[in-house]
């Protein structure tokens, strides 16, 4: 029989990053975890809105700012089609 402890979510040592948006951060019990990677996707199926991936772009950019410390370096993957397809984020904008 398991313990409640092993079915309870595991500590995150590094706290949560709160998105700012209430009901977002309510379904992730209470934002992203720090020190974990995170992937987004835009609206799925094949007959996707047009805008809907750079829209997801510029949500992720905007999260990876929140949680980005200040004089430690942001880690940026994406792929060469998406890159392509969408267009790719300034590093001028940024440091702005």
């Amino acid at each position: 029989m398991l313990s409640e402890s092993r079915l309870s979510p595991p500590r995150q040592p590094w706290g949560l990053i709160s998105s700012g948006h209430g009901a977002l951060d309510g379904f992730l019990r209470g934002g992203l975890a720090r020190g974990k990677v995170h992937e987004l996707f835009a609206g799925g199926g094949e007959a996707k809105e047009d805008g809907d991936e750079a829209s997801a772009a510029g949500f992720a950019a905007m999260l990876a700012l929140i949680a980005q410390s200040p004089g430690k370096p942001l880690l940026w993957l994406r792929t060469d089609a998406a890159q392509r397809r969408i267009g790719r984020l300034d590093a001028a904008g940024f440091a702005a």
